[in-house]
């Protein structure tokens, strides 16, 4: 039995719904940085993340979370499934951030699922 189209929507709120879209897919339009603990594969650890979010990416069925991360200083991918605990916003504030002007998720959208993460190796 196929799912009606509604369940395969990111929105749709079903059982497969990653962890942190609800957090993350408003933070990006309202400008909101969020925090969350992040279990980072390479390092087999989680950490603490502070992001400031710019766009989703559903590749390879999983959501990828482009964005400023403040620990890093730099811009970062994280996927979603590996966000732990709660995601919630950084401050009280209406805004937190501006996205750059030059920031543009097309220059990730044609990536191979395996580029997305953090570099391991050749």
């Amino acid at each position: 039995m196929e799912a009606p189209l509604d369940a395969l929507r990111p929105d749709a709120g079903g059982p497969d719904r990653p962890h942190g879209l609800a957090k993350a897919e408003p933070a990006i339009f309202r400008h909101k940085t969020i925090t969350f603990d992040y279990y980072t594969l390479a390092r087999d650890e989680v950490g603490h993340r502070k992001v400031d979010p710019y766009h989703l990416l559903y590749q390879g069925g999983q959501f990828y979370l482009l964005g400023h991360s403040h620990e890093r200083g730099a811009l970062r991918v994280f996927r979603l499934s590996r966000m732990r605990g709660k995601v919630a916003y950084a401050s009280k504030a209406e805004h937190d951030f501006k996205r750059p002007a030059g920031f543009d998720p097309r220059a990730y959208a044609n990536r191979a699922e395996w580029q997305y993460g953090e570099p391991a190796g050749e």
